[in-house]
């Protein structure tokens, strides 16, 4: 990555690798995703590396994917105006890092690294990073109504990091969290999803909560919500399936888990024809804890596992083909049936006698 750097410097320009990976890179994490920032201008890039790509939304960057590693090169500039207190509506190139870095959201996203692998930190980062705390490069209340979306970061940040937030950052957020009814639905899950996905989960929900934003999100049965380790079994109690978007199969997992909760009870079966994961997520909600041992006493995953082979019997009518399968499998899972292929065998011919087909 830092040839990249290089071969930039190579052509006169100043490049820097910039935000997340840097920050990553000081709390142990790894990343293959990098931005770099630099005085170039995305056709100077492009000339510079001819393969990059121009996103759909040019903000004055290019794409480039090289070796393991992701690169969004983008020029230095400044957001002069937002609109719909969320994307830049206007902004000029600028010639310096300093000009660039102060458009950033946080202060622990401000970090560069140069090719040489020097930190260069311009807005006392580090001392933030050290100190645990999420906090903006410039006023929060103007940082968080030019841009709503900083609000739900700096909850995800605080969660994903453990993390805590600047006292004028919470300030400016319960000041300005109503704006959040500006952001669009997909942006919003987008944030929530990376929420509900951390370890950390109950400190975002309670920050939610503390800031008074989940009634404006509209995740109004958050303060009830049993913590699960699949954040779909978080968005499975909040009831907003007709309110954000989901895929169709999410959507039916969700009302599936919902299905297995107003069950009140998982068993064998339940475990066989719903799933694991989706038995899992249910057993945390319900305080089940033994679903795993139950799974592990499954004598068949699938009719797969069955020992018989239906083709070699004549069904005169194959509506009872359906009903034969679901005999075969609950007498086997509930240890009624060996799964044997002579004792099936007797199992199937007795069954086609009772239906006269034998």
């Amino acid at each position: 990555m830092f040839e990249i750097l290089k071969k930039i410097e190579s052509f006169g320009f100043e490049a820097y690798i910039v935000g997340g990976y840097v920050r990553d890179y000081l709390l142990g994490k790894i990343s293959n995703d990098i931005d770099i920032c630099t005085n170039a201008t995305p056709l100077q890039i492009k000339e510079i590396f001819p393969q990059a790509k121009t996103p759909e939304k040019d903000f004055q960057s290019v794409i480039l994917k090289l070796d393991k590693y992701n690169y969004e090169i983008t020029s230095y500039r400044q957001d002069i105006s937002y609109q719909n207190n969320r994307q830049p509506a206007t902004y000029k190139l600028v010639k310096t890092l300093e000009e660039d870095l102060k458009r950033r959201d946080f202060t622990i996203n401000t970090l560069c690294l140069d090719s040489n692998g020097n930190i260069i930190d311009l807005f006392n980062a580090q001392e933030d990073l050290s100190n645990k705390v999420i906090k903006t490069v410039r006023d929060p209340f103007l940082s968080c109504e030019e841009d709503i979306l900083r609000v739900l970061r700096a909850i995800r940040f605080s969660t994903v990091l453990d993390f805590e937030l600047d006292v004028n950052l919470m300030k400016a957020i319960q000041e300005k969290g109503y704006l959040l009814k500006n952001l669009s639905y997909d942006r919003k899950k987008e944030e929530l999803n990376k929420i509900f996905k951390s370890n950390n989960i109950l400190k975002g929900i309670k920050l939610l909560i503390k800031l008074k934003l989940d009634p404006i999100l509209e995740l109004n049965n958050l303060n009830k919500v049993i913590i699960t380790n699949d954040s779909l079994g978080i968005w499975s109690q909040l009831n907003v399936l007709d309110i954000y978007p989901f895929s169709r199969q999410d959507k039916k997992d969700i009302l599936l888990i919902n299905k297995l909760v107003s069950n009140k009870k998982i068993d064998l079966e339940t475990i066989y024809y719903y799933g694991l994961r989706l038995c899992l997520i249910a057993g945390q909600i319900l305080n089940i804890s033994d679903v795993l041992e139950m799974n592990e006493k499954l004598v068949i995953k699938s009719f797969k596992d069955i020992e018989i082979d239906l083709n070699k019997y004549y069904f005169e009518d194959k509506k009872w083909i359906k009903e034969l399968c679901q005999l075969l499998e609950i007498k086997i899972i509930n240890g009624d049936l060996k799964n044997d292929y002579q004792e099936i065998d007797k199992f199937v011919k007795d069954y086609l006698k009772t239906k006269n087909m034998l």
